[in-house]
């Protein structure tokens, strides 16, 4: 018998100017606690900037201070991140000038300072049959994936995203930028997960 989970998890549309992780930390929020979130707030809280970057430790710090039972999971080390832009520069020589106008430097070393203190991440590249585990377990899961690997176009197109469900073949998904309950193949979603550059990061909340 085919297999089908899904959640009844609320859908938030981002604000069209990069607060996807924000729309996702609303529908995460909303679904385990009832209570319906305004983006602006969260924005506030997460210190975005306009026309910066949200690091995935800016959502997992806010989301650990509310309460929430949280678990960044990603593929590398957070500690070089302490340096601040001189890693980025280390890591990223060909783009570093990029990075450098789309991050924000003090945010980055504060929050990922936090993450680590605090012990809310694993170094470890999940698999899609655990992010079904979380499902499984009703608990919230936001991933990190290169959105043009979904979409089909070039070049990265870094995007934050809010699993809903999954059956034998497929995860569903809510897209703040495009609709809810998007459904995709597992085979696409783990090359958009696992993409260059996202670090397969994956946020996991619970009660």
């Amino acid at each position: 018998m085919a297999k089908k989970v899904m959640l009844d998890i609320p859908f938030y549309a981002d604000s069209s100017d990069g607060n996807c992780l924000q729309a996702s930390m609303a529908s995460v929020i909303e679904y385990l606690t009832g209570k319906k979130q305004d983006l602006h707030r969260l924005d506030e809280l997460t210190r975005r900037k306009k026309g910066k970057w949200t690091m995935t430790t800016q959502g997992v710090k806010v989301l650990a201070e509310m309460g929430l039972k949280v678990k960044y999971y990603t593929t590398v080390d957070l500690k070089p991140y302490l340096k601040g832009f001189a890693y980025i520069q280390e890591r990223f020589p060909e783009i570093s000038d990029f990075l450098r106008e789309k991050l924000d430097e003090k945010e980055m070393i504060e929050t990922t300072r936090y993450v680590i203190e605090m012990g809310l991440y694993e170094k470890k590249q999940l698999s899609m049959r655990d992010v079904e585990s979380f499902i499984e377990a009703k608990k919230g899961v936001i991933l990190l994936i290169d959105a043009n690997v979904t979409n089909g176009r070039e070049p990265y197109q870094g995007h934050y995203i809010t699993i809903t469900g999954f059956d034998d073949s497929h995860i569903y998904y809510h897209d703040s930028s495009r609709g809810p309950n998007k459904k995709v193949e597992k085979s696409l979603m783990e090359k958009a997960w696992h993409s260059p550059y996202t670090d397969s990061d994956t946020i996991v909340v619970d009660i």
